[in-house]
């Protein structure tokens, strides 16, 4: 198992390199989709948690779910669970028709990427007009944690 994911790790970082974002072999996903699973540390099917970045940058109260898609896996967020005023647009003005995403980014220093889902893509199961975050940027604490957290502010 160990020598199947290292080499379809390496086949999705080539293929990011080369701007490649095509759909893995159904065997390939299966396996990696798995890998992605047990990397995650967060339940899949959503949860209360609130996510923030290294700078303590509210992202999201609660989410969705865990999207595991060929190129990683990603967290779910609507619309009502993103704190938006922590967050702007990265290039400004009017989308062009056909991206697959708006590149939305924290506030901070940090400049946390949050994707905003415009177009459905072939190697993952994004929702349009939701958000999304690399669980891999992001820390996450209960609501009760995060109350004690801004208090010692």
């Amino acid at each position: 198992m160990k020598i199947e994911v290292s080499r379809i790790l390496k086949t999705v970082r080539e293929n990011l390199k080369n701007g490649k974002y095509i759909p893995l072999p159904d065997k390939d996903s299966k396996i990696i989709h798995k890998f992605y699973a047990e990397q995650v540390g967060l339940p899949l099917d959503g949860g209360e948690e609130y996510l923030h970045n290294e700078f303590e940058t509210l992202i999201s109260r609660g989410y969705e779910r865990i999207v595991l898609g060929d190129y990683g896996p990603y967290i779910e967020m609507t619309k009502d669970q993103v704190v938006l005023e922590n967050i702007e647009q990265r290039w400004p003005g009017k989308a062009k028709s056909g991206i697959k995403y708006i590149w939305m980014e924290t506030l901070d220093k940090e400049r946390t990427k949050v994707y905003l889902q415009c177009n459905t893509v072939p190697y993952a199961n994004y929702r349009i007009g939701y958000f999304y975050v690399d669980p891999r940027l992001v820390f996450y604490v209960s609501p009760k944690e995060w109350e004690k957290m801004i208090k010692i502010y």
